[in-house]
């Protein structure tokens, strides 16, 4: 069993003016929005993390709790209605989603990014 830390440290760790870049170029990701200090974000990683694993795709990470970056992730967190963590963005062929449920099983995770 992995720590929730060494599962984080698995996604590539991207800021919001990064994620806007490649929305604007068009590039299909996933994107886990969460923090370590949120008990629900510690439910949903380890699922996540095995999706991604398993399907073989680049899991990126938007640290919600990133006080560096902090008005950046608010306004792209009301841009996008990410009203809580954790958060799953998808964007794929010009379309995002967002669906915001620690409760999501494998199977939910894996037919919601399709």
């Amino acid at each position: 069993m992995y720590s929730f830390e060494e599962l984080l440290a698995t996604m590539t760790l991207i800021t919001a003016a990064e994620i806007e870049d490649k929305i604007d170029s068009n590039q299909d990701f996933v994107l886990f929005i969460g923090r370590i200090s949120c008990p629900f974000c510690h439910l949903f990683v380890p699922k996540i993390v095995e999706v991604a694993d398993e399907d073989e795709f680049e899991l990126f990470h938007l640290d919600s709790e990133d006080f560096d970056h902090w008005t950046a992730n608010k306004e792209f967190r009301n841009k996008y209605d990410i009203p809580t963590v954790p958060g799953l963005m998808v964007v794929k062929n010009g379309t995002i989603k967002v669906k915001c449920d620690s409760k999501m099983t494998k199977e939910e995770i894996r037919e919601f990014i399709g």
